[in-house]
């Protein structure tokens, strides 16, 4: 499925962003017979914001990493917890923080939040970490390269710098 105008409208609106929102329009065969999208979903909209954030803050593109360079970042733990339903032709936003980091992996810690036709404001629908290890193929977890994990701290420092408030970079479970 291509990306609409809006898509790339709203993602120009936050490349420079942080924390970084992957945007995109929720489609009508993501949706079950009560017309809201199946759970199994919210998991490859999170992996689709994760992918993008690794390649565009990271330069980490996971196929040519995986292909060309013989490593990857697979996920080793995931839990999503949700609040609100999406439905086709709603706007999903999910913002992408760095949560931790550690000798092989990165927490990611992804909002989504609803822009739907009848939502003033965005409504959070779900919160997600999820833990991603940096491995070589035949030699398992690594640790992550300076370089890489040099991008991610800024990034995160980014995040927390560019909010005034000190909960914005990080999502608090009870809202």
């Amino acid at each position: 499925l291509s990306p609409s105008s809006e898509d790339f409208r709203m993602e120009a609106e936050f490349e420079a962003a942080f924390p970084y929102t992957h945007w995109r329009t929720i489609c009508f065969g993501d949706t079950d017979p009560a017309a809201i999208v199946y759970t199994a979903r919210f998991g490859d909209y999170c992996m689709e914001a994760a992918e993008v954030w690794f390649d565009r803050y990271l330069g980490q593109n996971w196929a040519n990493i995986n292909i060309n360079e013989g490593r990857g970042t697979p996920v080793v733990n995931m839990e999503i917890s949700f609040s609100a339903p999406l439905r086709a032709n709603d706007r999903l936003g999910v913002q992408v923080d760095v949560e931790k980091l550690g000798r092989s992996t990165v927490t990611l810690l992804m909002k989504g939040m609803r822009q739907g036709a009848d939502d003033p404001e965005p409504v959070k629908c779900f919160v997600a970490r999820f833990v991603y290890c940096f491995t070589e193929h035949g030699r398992g977890a690594v640790a992550i390269p300076t370089s890489v994990r040099d991008k991610a701290e800024q990034y995160r420092s980014a995040c927390k710098n560019t909010h005034k408030s000190a909960d914005a970079c990080e999502v608090n479970d009870d809202e």
